[in-house]
């Protein structure tokens, strides 16, 4: 199943305490970049129910800051392409979402079938970036997108607007 998403909103401030946000010229910068081409052939960025698995790398030794995901988390998915939108105010992209319920555990699946239900619904889902860069101490303005890590599902996206675009549902 592959789905369209509104990952960031140029120029909106983040709902977080920093208020980051990101401009278009440093996403075209990134989106013609050999990182960029390395994680999209490599299928490398991947999608996850919630960010708590990315946020919280808990206290256990070696343990990356998203490799709680990849231990305890549920993947259901990968950012498989992503462009500017034909208006230029919005950075979109598709997932693949793996919805070949049988190589789940139950706990996994229980997750996985309530957000295809909410799809199947039409309901737009929140999505968040989990984007590595360098951002302003001044104003809290991305200067240069490093990479994407990662594209979750979430109720508190650190960008308003950004999720599902309903109609890219397949029903």
């Amino acid at each position: 199943m592959k789905i369209e998403v509104i990952l960031v909103t140029f120029g909106i401030k983040a709902l977080n305490e920093d208020e980051n946000y990101i401009e278009k010229p440093e996403v075209e910068a990134y989106l013609k970049s050999p990182r960029w081409e390395w994680q999209k052939s490599q299928r490398s960025i991947l999608c996850g129910i919630t960010h708590y698995f990315r946020n919280d790398p808990g206290s256990e030794e070696g343990l990356g800051a998203s490799d709680k995901l990849f231990k305890d988390g549920t993947i259901l998915g990968c950012l498989i392409d992503s462009w500017i939108s034909k208006d230029g105010k919005r950075w979109e992209g598709t997932l693949e979402i793996f919805d070949d319920l049988d190589e789940y555990s139950d706990e996994q699946k229980s997750q996985i079938l309530q957000l295809l239900r909410l799809l199947k619904h039409g309901v737009s889902v929140p999505v968040s970036c989990c984007i590595f860069g360098d951002w302003s101490d001044d104003d809290g303005k991305l200067i240069f997108l490093d990479t994407v890590q990662g594209v979750d599902f979430t109720l508190q996206p650190a960008f308003f607007g950004s999720g599902v675009i309903p109609e890219t549902i397949e029903k």
